[in-house]
């Protein structure tokens, strides 16, 4: 599940602040730079606390946004504009399989601003029929983080609320036994 955000990826970035830096002697990268193809742009190398630094970036950034969607006009707007599939792509980062992709303060920040847009009528049926899942896969990735948790299943009674057919359709799929089984 690679995302990328604008031209950032999310996995290389992070693979690099787990990663041990493993820098090359002087000789390997004067030996390199001589046999690189001039033609072939550069590929920026991102440091441990680069890519820490953006994690938490991106946490501030959809913070921001929650206190942005402060009603349903501009909820709307920031749907319109793709945030709530942008904030989907976020959380299934987070859930990824690898270590370094373990972020629970940007995965609570993308929940808390999925709750916020579920406010709006708008958004709930995206979020479900896109979401539960994920928002099921989050629950059990961070059942330790009660921050995330809250953020999670928030999102998921937000959404459901006054809805029956959509909380009909998170039942079918599992997520209200996942949230019990936290």
């Amino acid at each position: 599940r690679a995302s990328r955000l604008g031209s950032v990826d999310l996995d290389a970035a992070l693979a690099a602040s787990k990663a041990a830096d493993a820098s090359a002697s002087a000789e390997e990268a004067d030996a390199r730079e001589d046999d690189a193809d001039a033609s072939t742009p550069s590929v920026p190398t991102t440091s441990a606390a680069d890519a820490s630094s953006l994690v938490s970036l991106l946490a501030s950034l959809v913070a921001t946004l929650k206190r942005l969607a402060a009603n349903d006009e501009v909820v709307m707007l920031l749907f319109d504009a793709g945030v709530v599939a942008t904030t989907l792509s976020l959380i299934a980062w987070c859930t990824g399989p690898h270590s370094f992709q373990f972020q629970p303060r940007l995965c609570r920040s993308a929940c808390s601003l999925l709750w916020q847009t579920a406010c709006s009528d708008g958004p709930k049926e995206s979020i479900i029929n896109d979401g539960t899942t994920l928002l099921g896969d989050v629950v059990r990735r961070y059942p330790k983080h009660a921050g995330v948790l809250e953020q999670a299943v928030g999102a998921l009674g937000a959404a459901t609320l006054r809805q029956p057919a959509l909380a009909e359709s998170a039942a079918s799929m599992g997520a209200f036994e996942t949230c019990a089984d936290a």
